[in-house]
């Protein structure tokens, strides 16, 4: 699992392809850092529609029926689904959802102010 053993102290570190907000061309550590906030907005997106998140995945038929639908749920591409998906179910709790959420301040903090 990609999210397999999350540590609470430790950030998660999962690359996706990040889709720039800005014309600007951003160095490699503010895409990297684009990238970790896409994923862990991405993950606490999923924890607050967890009822929904896990009524898509039991609809689904298969693994890539449940990555669409968990994408079209919370408006991710493959990736951040496949992330989302990857999680287990002990990283729903409220103490890592407010790390997860804290961690993407965090990452946004560091960013220039081109949002």
């Amino acid at each position: 699992a990609l999210l397999g053993n999350l540590d609470a102290r430790k950030p998660i570190s999962y690359r996706i392809d990040a889709g720039l907000l800005t014309g600007a061309q951003p160095n490699e550590d503010e895409r990297q850092i684009r990238q970790q906030l896409m994923l862990h907005e991405a993950l606490v997106h999923a924890m607050d529609r967890r009822d929904e998140v896990f009524q898509e995945i039991e609809d689904s038929q298969d693994m890539d029926e449940a990555i669409r639908r968990v994408g079209q749920l919370l408006g991710l591409d493959e990736h951040g689904s496949r992330a989302v998906l990857d999680m287990q179910a002990k990283t729903f709790t409220r103490n890592r959802r407010q790390v997860i959420a804290s961690y993407a301040e965090e990452l946004r903090s560091r960013l220039p102010d081109r949002l």
